[in-house]
């Protein structure tokens, strides 16, 4: 079947400001079982309720544009809402709009593939629904039988986890980044909730930036319609995320021709040796520096290969005295968190990263994102892009900086988002000055 689209919704957007977590703290309980130590995610009630805050139209349509498809028996459905749409808001109130079908019970799960957000979802939905009991079911945490919303990894209910939960309680599955809903995992899942039958009494909703996978694996095999979307120049038109200025900057030594590919993205390895060398790495902070000097950057985002790769950048720019930092798959998670509370505080000027910040980040001070991660996936391009492109009112726009390969050999880069050749050479324009 194919995936459809459904055009003519009237666009609008969030601004991050809009949603603060309503809970002072996390708790974690811990106690044994089976001779292991498991954890229970428990969110404080605030000391004093916040305000309600009001949807978006564009959030509000969103919603009932879902609840009519899924009342109209259109079971399985997509939404595409760009970074910054504010997808875990929209979904947290999606909820209670959706009523059960058949007998079935009213809980919800949320499945997601990182940590973070898992933990984004909890809090939000905590948030909207505080006399609900929202849990998480991940590693050591474990969801209680009461839950009425469960944000659970995908990985971990691969590991024998799925069957505690029994289907006919189950009213809806979301998928958060449903792009990677094709995946052998999460179609397990819906196997298990009954969803890929013609006549699901479970629905399934999908929401995600960029409902395209660059694999050969094929959404529409689990989502059948896409009912919302909206794109990203819409939001920057109606001033919901701030433009960007893009430019491109060849690196001196990365012969891209021969690295090799592996599910249609470069092997990191390959790309990582044609990439990290000292001459791309110096002309990278030249580049920097080119930018702080002529356009005022103050925090600027780059996205390396691989952990040598950042390592490398980083000790090349302390070393020039520039206040940098890192974070990688390694960066123990209270490390993680300083040093990301000090880039949001302007105490770091530069935070690098590799494969960290491509989803569910929230950091609406970066003015600047260096792309020195070569890619063939225009989802990964967008996703990398969007994370510099929330409002901010030290920032009018937000600098994109390309870093491509001395021969290209199939990347998707900043120009290909025009339709024009991945070699192109564009200098501080916007999207729009690029047609």
């Amino acid at each position: 079947m194919a995936l459809r689209l459904i055009t003519g919704c009237i666009p609008g957007a969030i601004q991050r400001h809009l949603f603060q977590p309503a809970y002072n703290k996390v708790l974690v309980r811990t106690f044994k079982t089976s001779s292991r130590l498991t954890k229970q995610f428990h969110i404080e009630e605030p000391a004093t309720p916040r305000p309600k805050f009001q949807l978006r139209e564009y959030q509000q349509r969103c919603i009932d544009q879902c609840v009519d498809a899924l009342e109209n028996d259109r079971r399985r459905i997509g939404v595409s809402l760009p970074t910054g749409g504010g997808k875990t808001v929209v979904f947290s109130n999606l909820i209670d709009q959706v009523k059960p079908k058949n007998g079935h019970g009213d809980k919800v799960m949320i499945l997601a593939h990182r940590k973070e957000l898992i933990f984004q979802a909890a809090a939000t939905c905590k948030s909207v629904h505080p006399d609900k009991i929202v849990d998480v079911e991940m590693a050591n945490y474990h969801a209680t039988e009461d839950a009425d919303i469960v944000i659970a990894s995908v990985q971990t209910l691969m590991r024998g986890r799925l069957e505690k939960f029994n289907p006919l309680d189950f009213k809806m599955i979301i998928v958060d980044e449903a792009h990677h809903a094709a995946a052998d995992s999460y179609v397990s899942t819906f196997n298990y909730f009954g969803i890929t039958e013609p006549d699901s009494d479970v629905a399934l909703v999908g929401f995600s930036a960029t409902l395209q996978r660059d694999d050969d694996k094929h959404l529409a095999d689990v989502i059948d319609e896409v009912v919302f979307h909206m794109d990203t120049e819409q939001m920057v038109t109606d001033k919901h995320l701030c433009d960007a200025k893009f430019t491109t900057v060849k690196l001196v030594n990365a012969d891209l021709s021969g690295v090799t590919t592996r599910g249609g993205e470069f092997v990191i390895p390959k790309l990582a040796a044609a990439v990290n060398n000292p001459e791309n790495n110096e002309l990278v902070l030249r580049t920097y520096f080119h930018f702080v000097n002529t356009q005022n950057v103050r925090s600027a985002l780059l996205f390396g290969v691989d952990i040598k790769h950042v390592r490398s950048l980083a000790a090349l720019f302390k070393e020039r005295g520039v206040d940098a930092d890192f974070v990688t798959s390694e960066t123990k998670a209270p490390v993680r968190k300083e040093r990301i509370d000090k880039f949001k505080k302007g105490e770091l000027s530069v935070l690098m990263n590799c494969g960290i910040f491509t989803e569910g980040t929230d950091i609406p001070n970066i003015d600047c994102v260096l792309l020195v991660r070569p890619t063939r996936s225009k989802n990964l391009l967008i996703q990398m892009i969007g994370r510099g492109l929330r409002l901010h009112h030290l920032k009018e726009f937000c600098h994109i900086v390309d870093f491509v390969g001395v021969n290209n050999a199939n990347v998707i880069s900043v120009p290909c988002l025009r339709g024009l050749p991945n070699d192109d050479q564009i200098n501080d324009l916007t999207l729009e000055e690029m047609e």
